[in-house]
């Protein structure tokens, strides 16, 4: 199913990544899955969202057809919030016309948890490391060996970033 969302993000210009993570934060990947409000399939569809992006019958059930409504209405939802995804996501879960009404303020604590959720499900852009080093070699020798004598203290340096790196994020 990926290849399609991918495609579907490509089309709606949709952040990379964000069907999948939606998917997964509403139903768990469950496509049949029936929330107690009612919402019902992969990504969740209430019956009045559902016909309004062209779904009907059984329709929200059927991954492809509910991930090209999802893909559709995610558009529309950050198109309508000037491109700020977390308002686009506000409006997914708790209706773009609260948004409207109440703002950001006001969310339930169900959307101010949904947000990240989404958020952290999805591909963090490229990690950048702005690094610049300086190494004093002594005694000199051959080109060879002080090419041999920086690449290991960069390696080191490197593997030292890496290390500090994970235990702020892990």
């Amino acid at each position: 199913m990926q290849p399609m969302l991918t495609n579907l993000e490509q089309l709606y210009r949709l952040p990379e990544g964000l069907l999948r993570s939606v998917a997964i934060t509403e139903s768990g990947g469950n496509q049949f899955a029936v929330s107690g409000a009612g919402a019902k399939g992969l990504f969740q569809f209430m019956d009045g969202t559902a016909r309004d992006m062209g779904l009907s019958g059984n329709d929200v059930f059927d991954p492809e057809k509910a991930a090209q409504a999802a893909a559709k209405y995610l558009s529309q939802l950050l198109q309508a919030n000037g491109g700020d995804l977390s308002k686009a996501l506000a409006s997914y879960n708790w209706g773009i016309g609260n948004v409207q009404k109440h703002g950001m303020a006001l969310m339930p604590q169900e959307t101010r948890n949904y947000i990240p959720k989404v958020l952290s499900n999805m591909p963090a852009p490229g990690a950048q490391v702005q690094q610049q080093n300086t190494y004093h070699i002594y005694g000199g020798g051959d080109p060879h060996s002080v090419g041999n004598q920086v690449e290991r203290r960069q390696q080191s340096a490197n593997a030292q970033l890496m290390r500090s790196n994970q235990t702020k994020v892990g």
